[in-house]
């Protein structure tokens, strides 16, 4: 198979938003530090021509954080009616990926994504294999494909093609393509770092609030919000068997009729959906024409996958999760595709609290809107920092196996245990949300400022910075 590769001049533009500003002036940032702090880049790498068609979409890479960073973001085929919506949401993507990094303190890496204005449902599985080696080769030729420098991971529309990415940079002569990503099978904990993660910000946000108890319907049932699902119905760590988290109803689309359709339960403890089940379903790929013919999470097969093991009865009924009442669920997570939640559907959205599992699954235009209704937010630059927190470490153990190869051939890096991963993704996880719901408690802002603003200070202080010593301090205790 031949790869189309163009070249073209990368082009790039530096931006800053008034909120930015505002940022810098709650953690006292002087501007300068700021603008180095918060380069935006928009690399142009060229068309991706649709096999067995004249058409052409193009690629393009975004970049936000520190010149001396290592970029992580994933790979996203997108359609969007125009190419300034794609640039908007590359950059939006880009800017949380940058502030949740910040939040969690890895302030070697910094923000990225990658976005193909591609619609993946349109295309057959050998476009889509094609549109991938494309993908691979544009990003080769950009200088994207080294792991100090950058890094992708499957994403919207891209996820179950990411390994013809790696084989087209190996056919492309890259010595080490497996680097190139995160994801990998041989990373127990990455799968359901991005929902594990989710679920213990939700409860240790909760625990800050004095809350025991909550129930959550979950829109999206991939990656994300299955294994949040199942790590709310039984953590992973004893210590957060304290808060109880039930899931009333998990949804996502009918495939054959693009409508929302959710799996619900009366019960009183929700669904009782295990870790077990969700890595049958996704990290074994379970397949039939009954799963597909439900949801796009295989609903059907998690339903039957219930009933086997708990003789719980379930439903699934044609209904969108974003319409569920107070009285049904107390808490909403959008776990799926970005700006589900807009301008136009505001109204339908009355569960008090919104935790945002996925990655810009509010629209800018309704952020603020969901304040004046009265609906707190748990932003995602917090909430999903699980899964880029995984994917660091992947890179860094990556970056050890090389090392290792290149300097004597033997394969013998020290590695540490998947229990020592989940442990630290936990501490992680626990200590971020403690210091941005402290600095948003102490600044008097909302914790999606205040989560941002934790991020940039971490990042000033990395690199020797002055910052308002109160900030400083909370950053340490």
């Amino acid at each position: 198979m031949t790869i189309a590769i163009e070249r073209v001049e990368l082009n790039q533009r530096d931006l800053r938003g008034t909120h930015d500003q505002e940022l810098a002036a709650i953690i006292g940032l002087a501007p300068e530090n700021l603008d180095e702090l918060m380069v935006t880049r928009v690399t142009n790498l060229g068309n991706i021509c649709i096999q067995g068609t004249d058409i052409e979409e193009p690629a393009m890479r975004f970049h936000c954080g520190p010149e001396d960073t290592i970029k992580r973001g994933g790979s996203k085929f997108k359609w969007y009616s125009d190419e300034e919506l794609m640039k908007d949401d590359g950059i939006d993507h880009a800017r949380s990926m940058l502030f949740k990094i910040g939040g969690i303190g890895e302030t070697e890496y910094a923000g990225g994504k990658t976005i193909a204005k591609i619609n993946p449902r349109a295309l057959t599985r050998d476009q889509m294999v094609d549109a991938m080696h494309q993908y691979a080769g544009l990003m080769h030729e950009a200088g994207l494909t080294d792991p100090t420098v950058d890094g992708t991971a499957g994403d919207e529309g891209t996820n179950g093609y990411i390994d013809h990415y790696v084989d087209a940079l190996r056919n492309l002569g890259h010595t080490h393509p497996e680097t190139t990503i995160t994801g990998k099978f041989d990373m127990g904990p990455r799968a359901a770092a991005t929902g594990r993660g989710a679920a213990v910000v939700h409860r240790a946000w909760m625990r800050n609030h004095g809350i025991t108890e909550t129930s959550t319907a979950v829109q999206g049932s991939g990656f994300a919000g299955a294994y949040y699902a199942a790590e709310a119905y039984d953590p992973l760590d004893p210590a957060d068997r304290d808060i109880k988290i039930a899931i009333p109803a998990i949804g996502d689309l009918d495939p054959k009729t693009g409508q929302p359709v959710m799996l619900a339960t009366r019960h009183k403890d929700g669904l009782p959906i295990t870790r077990k089940m969700v890595d049958g379903i996704l990290k074994n790929s379970e397949n039939d024409e009954d799963m597909r013919a439900t949801g796009g999470f295989k609903l059907a097969a998690l339903s039957r996958k219930i009933k086997t093991e708990t003789g719980l009865d379930t439903e699934i009924v044609e209904r969108d999760v974003l319409t569920l009442t107070p009285e049904e669920a107390k808490t909403l997570a959008p776990a799926a595709t970005s700006n589900v939640i807009t301008r136009q559907n505001i109204s339908s959205i009355t569960i008090p609290t919104v935790l945002e599992i996925g990655n810009h699954t509010i629209h800018s235009e309704a952020q603020g809107l969901l304040g004046l209704l009265g609906v707190e937010v748990i932003p995602g630059e917090l909430v999903n920092s699980g899964g880029v927190k995984m994917s660091i470490e992947e890179n860094r153990r990556d970056l050890r196996r090389i090392k290792v190869a290149e300097s004597n051939g033997l394969y013998l890096p020290i590695e540490a245990s998947d229990a020592e991963y989940e442990a630290h993704l936990r501490d992680t996880m626990v200590t971020a949300t403690n210091r941005a719901m402290r600095l948003a408690e102490s600044r008097n802002v909302s914790l999606s400022t205040a989560i941002k603003a934790v991020g940039l200070a971490n990042y000033a202080v990395s690199r020797g910075m002055q910052i308002d010593p109160e900030v400083r301090m909370m950053l340490t205790a």
